[in-house]
Parts: structure tokens; sequence; C-alpha cells
């Protein structure tokens, strides 16, 4: 215990936890240079929730199931009570309910740890065909990547018929990164033809 302790302690500076910014940056560097396997990672996650920490989850998000406003919030009792002293009340419609309940069986679980693998070698893929074409690409954990493809070049992939989202929006980036949704291989072979034929990367 006294491992996760002392990574907890270098994720949260002196035992107050920093801004989410400053803390994703420590995470990823902790994880690039220790190499953290799933496991030592979730205790570590235990360790920083004793210590504070609010993990909060969107069942809208992971599971793609727009309307349904649910989600669930992890921490220690403290932290559940006092955010549970100030709770506002909220409607909760059915299909909602039922949604919730279907969403935390041990089936969907099950379901939960497929998708993820599933969509970390769709990700993998994405990530490799992009760097082949001299593309920087971001690290991600996520069902998305950031990529600099370049000035025009999401407009240009537009015209051929390929959607990227545009990235000029978030804080540090401008016109030349885009956000790419990582899909299956066949749908990113279609992005990497656009690209070749346009002469992006």
């Amino acid at each position: 215990m006294e491992l996760y302790v002392e990574h907890a302690e270098y994720l949260t500076g002196r035992g107050d936890l920093e801004n989410a910014e400053t803390f994703y940056d420590k995470a990823r560097t902790l994880s690039q240079e220790l190499r953290i396997n799933p496991n030592t990672a979730h205790r570590i996650v235990a360790t920083l929730i004793e210590r504070g920490l609010l993990v909060v989850r969107s069942l809208t998000k992971h599971w793609s199931i727009p309307g349904i406003r649910a989600g669930y919030l992890l921490g220690n009792d403290r932290s559940i009570a006092g955010l549970a002293a100030k709770q506002v009340p909220w409607s909760v419609s059915t299909p909602t309910v039922h949604a919730v309940l279907a969403c935390t069986t041990p089936e969907a679980a099950a379901e939960s740890a497929a998708r993820a693998a599933r969509i970390a070698r769709w990700r993998h893929a994405l990530v490799g065909g992009l760097a082949d074409r001299g593309t920087e690409v971001l690290a991600s954990r996520t069902s998305f990547v950031l990529a600099r493809l370049g000035p025009g070049t999401r407009e240009a992939l537009r015209e051929e018929g390929v959607a990227v989202r545009r990235a000029d929006t978030f804080p540090g980036l401008d016109g030349d990164w885009v956000r790419i949704a990582v899909r299956p291989p066949e749908t990113a072979a279609v992005l990497f033809e656009a690209l070749d034929r346009i002469g992006a990367g």
C-alpha cells in the first residue's frame, strides 16, 4: 500500500487535489514512466478516492444512449455524504430507471470490458495508420484521438465525404488539429484513403 500512497501523493501534490488538467498530466507521466499495469492503476485510484477524489461517469456517454440523463459517482463516504446533503431533487423517468438497472448488471460489466478492449484495438489501428502518414497524434485512452492534419485538411476531407470534428475550439489547439472518432478498421480505411487522395498527413 505504501507504493500506492506514494503514487497518489505524486498525483495530488501535497495531498490536495489539483485542477483536472494538472492531475491528468501527472497521471499520464506516471503511467508512461512506471508502466503501471491496470491492477496497480485501480489500486492507485482506490487510494485517491480514499483521499477525496471523486469519479463521475455518464451512462449516456458510456453506453451511447441519448436522453438517459443518468450516471454514477464514486467517492469516499465523507465526500458522498457532503454531496448528498446538497443534492437537489431530480426527476428520473421510467426508461432511465430501467437503463440504470440494465447498465449495472454483471452482463453489462462484461460487455463494457469487451467494448473497451475492442475500442483499444480500433484505436491502435487508427493511430498506426495516421502515424504511417506522418501525422502527429496525441496519446489517447478514449474513443477519439486528436491529430494534427494541417490547415484546410478538415474541409478537404469533408469534400471527400469524410467528417472529422474541428478541434480549434479546444484550449491550446488551432485549425491544424482535428478530433477523429475511433471506428472499425474498415471505416478508418475510408479516412486513410481520403487522406492519401488529398495528400494530407
